[in-house]
């Protein structure tokens, strides 16, 4: 995508008020002219101080050399090496690049403290016991919300609180069971008419 830039250009004071005098032209890295020498919204950055500007135009991936100059009997030249991946729209697009980090590692973030808050509800959390379905159940911290029910079996896989020898999910939060995981328990509950 194409860049527009304000660029600038130091002749120094002694070139003072020239600006009907002052051009650039676009020279790629092999030397060829991609831009003829323009003399398009070039201004004097601040009167007295021979600091020229213009509002360039860098095509796509552009390399190479903005080049200055004053007219006249005895040209003043003044160049800059320009590189549109570095100064142009690849800024851009190194900004858009990082922020998009930033959001993975602010998601990742935010898992980690899911699943710290989950684990700090697993060890510090209410819990209960339920001898009707036996069942354990955990709440998070505040003791209100659950986090994962299990159904607790014996050795044979029957329920059983008082010989548990095993425990299945029955419900949980969605963040502790991979996708398939929860697809599977939905099957289940589904059969089972849970749900």
């Amino acid at each position: 995508m194409p860049t527009t830039l304000v660029k600038t250009v130091n002749f120094g004071s002694t070139k003072t008020g020239r600006t009907a005098t002052i051009g650039y032209r676009l020279i790629d890295d092999t030397g060829t002219p991609i831009q003829a020498r323009s003399q398009a919204g070039v201004y004097e950055a601040f009167p007295g101080t021979g600091i020229y500007a213009a509002n360039i135009t860098f095509p796509d991936d552009f390399v190479g050399t903005i080049l200055w100059d004053i007219e006249g009997v005895r040209p003043v030249y003044a160049a800059e090496e320009f590189n549109n991946s570095i100064n142009g729209t690849g800024v851009s697009q190194q900004v858009a690049d990082v922020t998009m980090q930033v959001g993975i590692v602010t998601d990742q973030v935010s898992d980690l403290a899911d699943e710290i808050r989950f684990i700090r509800g697993m060890t510090a959390g209410r819990w209960t016991l339920d001898s009707k379905d036996s069942t354990m159940t955990f709440y998070d911290e505040s003791g209100r919300n659950v986090l994962v029910t299990y159904e607790m079996l014996d050795a044979r896989g029957r329920p059983s609180l008082e010989s548990v020898y095993d425990r299945r999910i029955k419900r949980a939060i969605p963040m502790i069971m991979s996708l398939t995981e929860q697809q599977d328990m939905t099957a289940r509950m589904q059969a089972s008419g849970s749900i």
